[in-house]
């Protein structure tokens, strides 16, 4: 066979090289080409840790309201989470306390004795400042009110307010006829020995008025039975709770003068730190814990409220304001070395009595 020059054989191969590339440029790309997967998404961080146990602190001798509310709480948060959060209710002496030291992560505030370590939130506790429910809790939760209660609790105390609620509340028991304010001047009255309450009942009593403080409603009431006083401040609970008929007549002034809110307060920390979706339930379930604490309470209140007024020769007197006015209006001034924490105080009074 006679062989092909090599320069022929370059143009052979030259050729079918670019048969070979037209021929590729002509085919179309697959159809069924799969797109790459997106990577996984993985929760985050602070959710795929174990589950972190929740202490939400309670004073141990609070109402049953109160602890069902905060059982519901932890109950409902662990399963929103889906055990991300395991949360338990501590009952303890002195709530404020495991809150400071990082024993609780939440704390529910049920008497004005553990308010007293931050001075705006105590006033939130101010006698005379109430009208009615519905003022206490539109006032008590209102944004401002809020703004200054987690400035003073965030620089102080690490801390930050979640929600206020009603807990019941005392009134004047009197064995007098209500009809103004000089009825009060010169009364001796049996009052708790909460230290904002005394100035407020000085004042209310005048130089020649008596205030004798103790430690519970039973004790005051006692005392009144025995004549050692013209009145006494009282819940209406106490006082259905020991049945008296009264030979004289007497007035149970409802007069929210001494409503003390419960608050629920939570480390800020804590509360920053969690997933946007965790603070979204926190903010949910605080809702439904108002709505079961400040309705049981208040349908409580009222049915005691319509039983009393059956009672023998004990009338029930809805008006007080002409009281609270007179005091509200009389604050006395800041002593000049007054603390950043009772200026505060001070200025959260004068916003909520601007609003009453």
């Amino acid at each position: 066979m006679k062989q092909l020059p090599l320069c022929g054989l370059k143009l052979i191969v030259a050729a079918l090289a670019a048969v070979t590339l037209l021929s590729a440029c002509n085919v179309q790309p697959a159809n069924n080409i799969e797109t790459p997967l997106p990577p996984p998404i993985f929760p985050p961080v602070w959710e795929a840790r174990h589950s972190s146990e929740i202490v939400l602190a309670v004073y141990r001798n609070a109402d049953d309201t109160l602890i069902e509310a905060a059982r519901y709480f932890a109950d409902q948060l662990e399963a929103r989470t889906n055990g991300g959060l395991a949360a338990r209710v501590e009952l303890t002496v002195s709530p404020d306390t495991a809150l400071l030291t990082g024993l609780s992560q939440m704390a529910l505030l049920s008497n004005r004795q553990h308010l007293e370590f931050c001075q705006p939130l105590a006033a939130t506790a101010t006698p005379f400042l109430y009208h009615g429910v519905q003022n206490f809790l539109m006032r008590a939760n209102a944004r401002a009110t809020m703004s200054i209660l987690e400035f003073s609790l965030r620089e102080n105390h690490g801390l930050v307010p979640l929600a206020a609620f009603f807990q019941g509340a005392e009134h004047l028991l009197i064995d007098f006829p209500p009809g103004g304010y000089y009825h009060f001047l010169g009364v001796s009255i049996l009052a708790s020995p909460y230290q904002v309450a005394n100035e407020f009942f000085t004042r209310l009593t005048g130089q020649e008025g008596q205030v004798s403080y103790y430690d519970t409603g039973s004790q005051r009431l006692e005392s009144f039975w025995l004549g050692l006083a013209n009145a006494a401040q009282v819940s209406a609970g106490d006082l259905t709770n020991t049945y008296y008929s009264f030979i004289d007549p007497a007035y149970l002034i409802v007069s929210y003068h001494d409503l003390t809110p419960a608050w629920l307060i939570a480390n800020a920390e804590f509360i920053d730190n969690l997933p946007p979706r965790w603070q979204a339930e926190i903010t949910q379930l605080q809702a439904e814990m108002s709505s079961r604490i400040n309705s049981a309470n208040q349908h409580s209140e009222e049915e005691i409220l319509r039983e009393l007024e059956d009672w023998v020769n004990l009338s029930i007197v809805h008006e007080f304001s002409h009281i609270r006015n007179r005091v509200l209006n009389t604050l006395p001034e800041l002593e000049h070395g007054a603390s950043a924490q009772q200026r505060l105080a001070r200025d959260l009074i004068e916003i909520m009595r601007r609003t009453a």
